[in-house]
């Protein structure tokens, strides 16, 4: 079994300019104690350009890019980064971003299945089953319920810069395959040092839109191949 990547810091690294901006932006995302999208992004936008010969880049940045391109950061994504920031910062940091960030623990974990998923579902969870365009049953429990309602959230469209995305990449093809493929069809594109996550960030500099406020539509179609190296 090949032995896991260094992703920590080196004390050289860390004593580069690049690695102090590291150092410095990871502390300014978790100093209030929570971990915001705002920061991620920031964070992100660093990582886009920052030598791929540290290990750490290319590892913070397949965990900052997921969360960004669903627009949200939930517990979860929280504990993973905070167990994230831990493997890459120098020891010295780590006690800083345990304490700022104490209350961000690993989800909870059930082991066996709950007495409550046996219920009948309730209104508020068939109501959410219609909205999602399922079709509940009368006798259906809240296990049940739960179950249908993560397969149908499976389903759901991709986001609006989601779309965005797909319409310069000219992929419009995987557009009805649902959130989630849209996602991992983006981390693909964009693993690595990637040409095509440069040519993304090159359009949104010299395109001069602020895509946080407009439609999907104002991205053309195939604008990629303007703007690859």
């Amino acid at each position: 079994m090949p032995k896991p990547k260094r992703v920590r810091l080196t004390a050289k690294q860390a004593a580069s300019p690049e690695g102090r901006q590291l150092l410095n932006l990871i502390l300014s995302t978790i100093h209030d104690g929570e971990i915001e999208l705002s920061e991620i992004v920031k964070l992100h936008a660093f990582l886009i350009h920052a030598p791929a010969s540290m290990n750490a880049v290319s590892f913070l940045r397949c965990k900052t890019r997921a969360i960004i391109f669903d627009d949200r950061i939930d517990p979860a994504e929280a504990y993973d980064l905070k167990c994230a920031f831990l493997r890459v910062v120098t020891k010295e940091v780590c006690g800083v971003i345990e304490t700022h960030l104490e209350d961000i623990g690993a989800p909870p974990r059930q082991k066996r299945e709950p007495a409550w998923k046996r219920h009948p579902a309730t209104e508020r969870q068939i109501a959410y089953i219609i909205d999602l365009g399922g079709t509940p049953t009368a006798e259906m429990t809240k296990g049940q319920a739960s179950e249908l309602i993560e397969q149908l959230l499976e389903r759901r469209p991709p986001t609006p810069r989601q779309i965005m995305v797909l319409r310069f990449f000219d992929r419009l093809d995987i557009m009805n395959a649902g959130k989630d493929v849209v996602s991992w069809w983006i981390d693909q594109a964009f693993a690595g040092v990637s040409p095509a996550e440069r040519a993304w960030e090159r359009f949104k500099r010299e395109s001069g839109h602020d895509l946080n406020s407009l439609g999907p539509e104002v991205v053309p179609i195939g604008e990629y191949r303007k703007y690859l190296d």
